[in-house]
């Protein structure tokens, strides 16, 4: 799994970028990209799926989390699609086949760019949502999930929905 990291939150994690080939980059389904903002004073991170555009949101964490930042974001995923209702089993399988988490550079301006509208999306509209005892914000990530987003082929359409068929056929393709 690849997280596309902002340079501000690849400072943070004092982390040198892997350099990727441009066959890794083919697959954006186990690709985000992230960014490290502050939502009420609270050093947060946005994660956004590059394929769906489906939207993670990580609150108040704390310096030891970001040297867990890789268990911390394969859990986030893990509990936020199980609350989503995808089946345990698609969820372990992409887990599987994702692998382990690598720290790269962002790959281009649109992903960019929609990774900061989501994060100004949450800053403005959802922050009053965020719930301060949890670091995974479960129900904040699924409400940012349903607002529609452009996609690469120029239409917009909602991330959860896009996800959803993309699972889909990466589990009928595990199945072949």
């Amino acid at each position: 799994m690849y997280i596309c990291g902002t340079k501000k939150m690849l400072d943070k994690l004092k982390v040198s970028p892997k350099q990727t080939t441009k066959q890794e980059e083919l697959d954006e389904l186990f690709s985000w990209h992230a960014n490290l903002v502050k939502f009420d004073r609270r050093q947060s991170i946005v994660l956004m799926n590059d394929e769906s555009k489906y939207t993670i949101i990580l609150y108040g964490l704390l310096a030891k989390d970001f040297s867990q930042l890789p268990q911390i974001f394969r859990e986030a995923i893990r509990k936020v699609w199980r609350k989503e209702g995808i089946e345990e089993s698609l969820i372990d399988g992409y887990l599987a086949t994702a692998g382990e988490v690598q720290f790269v550079k962002t790959k281009n301006r649109n992903l960019i760019s929609s990774l900061n509208q989501a994060c100004l999306e949450v800053g403005v509209f959802f922050e009053s949502m965020v719930n301060r005892d949890e670091m995974i914000q479960t129900a904040l990530s699924m409400k940012e999930s349903r607002l529609l987003a452009k996609m690469k082929n120029s239409k917009y359409a909602e991330p959860f929905e896009v996800l959803n068929k993309q699972l889909k056929q990466f589990a009928d393709d595990e199945e072949s």
